[in-house]
């Protein structure tokens, strides 16, 4: 082989390796950016832009997985909730429905929130202004909404028939997050309405007058007796 052929030879085999390197180099781009965008909304950043309400009580623990934040601490001592912040709605009743079973020990088993009548897909409403943390299907809930809400609750409404709503999305108090069903375990068609703070559930009777569904007053003190079954 001739000295022109040699170089012939080196400038061809430069050349493919050059093409191979450009190529690598983009698809490694093209792979950081699609790892960007698929960032899972269940361990959201704290460097995030979303602002997380009542973070004077939760910190950045947000999760759109779990009803309850492994993280979370458990509730002690005495805290007093201002349930009307200034320049917040005051609050909606998310059904004004019948009650159909209490919050407590039912059959031997923890019933954590308060069933209320209604028909499949009346509209399921936000009880206070905040921020939707979960809206999916999970397990027994069904098809399950938790809003966590400027004055430090949690509200939780499950076996909805359809969601309305999406995870992080602010959402003010009457908004539709869904429609009234059976998903899950129900065995009728109704809301199963919860209310938490710091993950723990407590009886909705201390925040609502469900007779008259109206807020029972402006403020809720809460201590270690208040989550008891």
């Amino acid at each position: 082989m001739g000295v022109s052929q040699n170089l012939l030879c080196m400038k061809n085999s430069a050349g493919f390796l050059c093409v191979y390197l450009i190529f690598t180099l983009l698809l490694l781009i093209a792979g950081c950016k699609s790892s960007r965008k698929t960032l899972s909304s269940s361990t959201v950043s704290a460097t995030t832009t979303l602002n997380y309400p009542a973070r004077e009580y939760y910190g950045d623990r947000w999760n759109n997985e779990y009803v309850r934040i492994n993280s979370d601490p458990k509730p002690t001592g005495t805290v007093t909730l201002n349930l009307t912040p200034a320049g917040k709605t005051v609050f909606v009743m998310p059904v004004c429905g019948k009650v159909l079973s209490e919050f407590g020990m039912r059959n031997g088993r923890a019933h954590t929130g308060i069933d209320l009548k209604l028909d499949k897909n009346d509209p399921v409403l936000c009880a206070f202004d905040g921020m939707v943390r979960m809206a999916k299907d999970y397990g027994n809930y069904g098809k399950v909404v938790v809003v966590r809400h400027d004055n430090g609750l949690e509200t939780l409404y499950s076996h909805l028939n359809s969601i309305s709503v999406k995870v992080n999305q602010r959402v003010k108090a009457g908004a539709r997050l869904g429609g009234g069903g059976s998903t899950g375990n129900a065995t009728t068609v109704h809301l199963h309405f919860e209310i938490r703070f710091k993950g723990e559930p407590m009886n909705p009777r201390l925040v609502v007058d469900f007779e008259k569904c109206s807020l029972k007053k402006n403020t809720l003190t809460l201590n270690n007796s208040s989550y008891k079954l």
